[in-house]
């Protein structure tokens, strides 16, 4: 199985019918059973429309924006990115994709590429940053030094998902006694006139974990974080479902996905990893019909890989987003995704 990094190799392979087709290989472990994780459908994705970028507008080859909906599942089986450039404008290109396999359209994106690079030219003389108090704070409590990594096979997650080798996810230990409903009761509350109390916003699910790309990700060239990881890593939080205790288990199919992107990923540093980063997510809301749910994430900075370096003060300050995303997902009986993955193609 091949590592990480070089699952998402794609090359140009002609054009036709108004669009350039890129195609690539899928790596069965990227799969629970026979169907593809939906975040690593989304940076194969992101991945071709990145190549389409370097070879026609190398000067706008970041991704600001992208904007998919999932209408197949997809499995382990050689797949096609047909991109076409809707317009290429002086700072902006807006790119239609569409992710095929087996002659079947599986998902479709909308994306806006550019330039994240800040120069003095481009400054709008609006923007909020540290140590401004509307500037967000990284908003995980323990620094990943501070943190030991579970000893292999006890996680849960090494027992469920094929590609554990690959990423670790260690969770915040301080995030999950804040969802008890006792804590999430007081959290909003607001004072009224007559000494009682009413609740202002508030509710859903949180979660804090620094997720580390290991050594056996590394491909054929040093191995770092990329744009196209970020939906995979994110695919793997755990949603309502779980973080609220359901003991029977569910398939959580994407149905849409939006992410933006803010910064440019920074090297390796005193004080910022290349292999790790802290990834926020909030399960915002939960309604029927099919247990529709919202999931927002943030990607920050890591100020030092998981187990190692050392806490410095104000090290939160440091730490910056990188992207967001909203994410529309439904529950469905796990009995689905089986019937599903039976009907997959064999290779």
């Amino acid at each position: 199985m091949a590592p990480l990094f070089d699952t998402f190799d794609v090359h140009y392979a002609g054009s036709g019918a108004g669009s350039e087709v890129y195609k690539g290989d899928v790596d069965p472990k990227w799969s629970i059973g026979r169907i593809l994780f939906g975040g690593y459908v989304f940076g194969l994705i992101i991945e071709a429309c990145t190549k389409h970028q370097e070879k026609h507008n190398p000067t706008q080859v970041d991704p600001i924006q992208l904007s998919s909906h999932y209408l197949m599942s997809s499995g382990p089986a050689p797949y096609e990115v047909h991109i076409r450039t809707l317009k290429s404008g002086r700072h902006y290109t807006n790119i239609y994709a569409e992710f095929r396999q087996e002659g079947k359209l599986r998902a479709t994106a909308l994306a806006l590429f550019g330039n994240l690079t800040a120069t003095p030219e481009r400054s709008s003389g609006y923007h909020i940053e540290i140590p401004s108090p509307y500037a967000r704070r990284i908003p995980l409590f323990t620094h990943p030094a501070l943190i030991k990594k579970p000893r292999r096979g006890t996680d849960v997650f090494e027992k469920i998902i094929n590609f554990s080798d690959e990423i670790q996810i260690i969770t915040d230990p301080l995030w999950p006694s804040r969802n008890a409903p006792e804590v999430k009761e007081t959290l909003f509350e607001h004072p009224t006139k007559d000494s009682t109390s009413e609740k202002i916003g508030g509710g859903g699910v949180d979660e804090g974990q620094w997720i580390e790309l290991t050594s056996s990700a590394r491909g054929s060239e040093h191995n770092i974080l990329r744009p196209s990881f970020w939906p995979v890593i994110a695919d793997m939080d755990h949603g309502f479902p779980v973080l609220l205790g359901s003991p029977v288990r569910r398939w959580t199919p994407t149905m849409t996905w939006s992410v933006t992107f803010y910064g440019k990923i920074p090297p390796r540093s005193r004080d910022r990893s290349d292999m790790t980063t802290g990834m926020y997510t909030h399960a915002k809301s939960m309604v029927d019909p099919d247990g529709r749910q919202l999931v927002v994430t943030e990607w920050w900075t890591a100020p030092s890989d998981v187990g190692q370096g050392k806490v410095e003060e104000g090290w939160r300050e440091k730490q910056i987003c990188l992207a967001s995303s909203e994410q529309v997902a439904i529950v469905l009986p796990l009995e689905v995704e089986q019937k599903k993955t039976q009907r997959q193609p064999k290779l």
